[in-house]
């Protein structure tokens, strides 16, 4: 197995545990389906679909329809769209379909935000929110990336950071487009929301990709470590990597006059 991170940039982590693959989830669509029935009903839901493929798909290959498994997919969904299994359209047995209707659907239904290169629905949760990215270019459904907010009471002493401060509690880019920089984009876009944005604890090596090559090419990155006294150290791109030691947090922003630091 190729690792995309170096033994040296390795040595970074202590306290964050890191770990092989990726987090197993569902694709974005799926999550981005079911809050569009919620919010306009099931039975209005099957017209739009009726709507949808009607108007914008032509003829699909037919080794192609069942790329997608409805009795998988339907687990995922309140009632499976309202529909008995025999008369589901085959239509929607095909991710990029599924994937298109939800961007087409999610511009009708939702209140969608340009952040970015990408556009992205934001849901309120009761712990924290949810970004669900589109790619205007392509009219999909992309990925998705859920943060907590983050409380840095009694986090770290030396450092005082702004009330719009995040934590990534899960991301996905899906599968299809793993690889393509789109993972890239949606931690950018949310750095246009939000001023801080903290890693998890816990990182898969894409991920940790993610904060140690990527962002530091393109904004602030710092490494917090072990201790309640210890000033953030910078992360550059192309720089010999510094000793670490315990690295507590990884966090970016695109403002760092917004972090106060003590002398």
């Amino acid at each position: 197995m190729k690792y995309i991170i170096t033994e040296e940039q390795y040595k970074r982590l202590d306290e964050i545990s890191v770990y092989e693959g990726g987090l197993p989830s569902k694709e974005s669509f799926e999550s981005t389906l079911v809050i569009i029935i919620d919010e306009i009903g099931n039975k209005k839901f099957k017209q739009e679909v009726k709507n949808y493929l009607k108007g914008n798909i032509g003829e699909i290959p037919k080794k192609e329809y069942r790329d997608y498994s409805f009795k998988e997919y339907s687990k995922h969904l309140r009632y499976g769209y309202g529909y008995d299994e025999d008369k589901f359209p085959i239509e929607l047995m095909n991710k990029d379909v599924l994937s298109h209707m939800a961007y087409f659907m999610a511009k009708k239904f939702l209140k969608i935000k340009k952040l970015g290169s990408l556009e992205c629905y934001i849901r309120k949760t009761n712990f924290g929110k949810e970004y669900l990215f589109f790619d205007p270019e392509i009219q999909m459904s992309v990925g998705s990336i859920y943060l907590a907010k983050f409380d840095d009471h009694g986090f770290n002493s030396m450092v005082k950071f702004p009330s719009n401060s995040w934590s990534v509690a899960m991301s996905n880019v899906d599968k299809e487009i793993k690889g393509s920089g789109t993972g890239k984009a949606m931690y950018l876009s949310v750095l246009d929301d939000v001023d801080v944005l903290f890693s998890d604890t816990t990182l898969y090596f894409d991920s940790l990709n993610i904060w140690v090559n990527v962002l530091p090419k393109l904004t602030n990155v710092y490494a917090l470590s072990e201790g309640s006294q210890t000033k953030p150290k910078r992360i550059l791109s192309g720089t010999k990597v510094l000793n670490h030691g315990n690295v507590r947090r990884y966090f970016a922003t695109k403002n760092p006059k917004l972090i106060k630091m003590s002398s």
